[in-house]
């Protein structure tokens, strides 16, 4: 992960807003406890909806909304399930943000 899902994680948020994500680390999406939880995710992320997560995260804020299912999620695919469209499947939301029943 340190290796490359991070680097590029790191470029992409950084991208997105500089100076909100000036300090992009791992605890940013894993937490400060993350070592502790043994990286297990999702962590301490703003939690979803699981009816439709897009749209509860849209309603509270549709750039970062279309920041991440456009930019941030394609490449949590690429670098986590790479060639495999059977792994690609797994990846959603609720791979980084809890769900939620509301």
């Amino acid at each position: 992960m340190g290796l490359s899902f991070h680097p590029r994680m790191k470029e992409l948020f950084e991208r997105y807003d500089a100076l909100a994500y000036d300090k992009f680390r791992c605890q940013t999406c894993h937490g400060e406890d993350m070592e502790a939880r043994a990286f297990a995710m999702p962590a301490t992320l703003r939690p979803l909806s699981a009816a439709d997560p897009v749209a509860a995260a849209r309603a509270r804020d549709a750039k970062a909304t279309d920041f991440m299912v456009t930019m941030v999620l394609p490449a949590t695919v690429e670098l986590l399930a790479g060639d495999a469209p059977e792994d690609a499947r797994r990846f959603g939301c609720a791979s980084c943000h809890a769900a939620t029943s509301e």
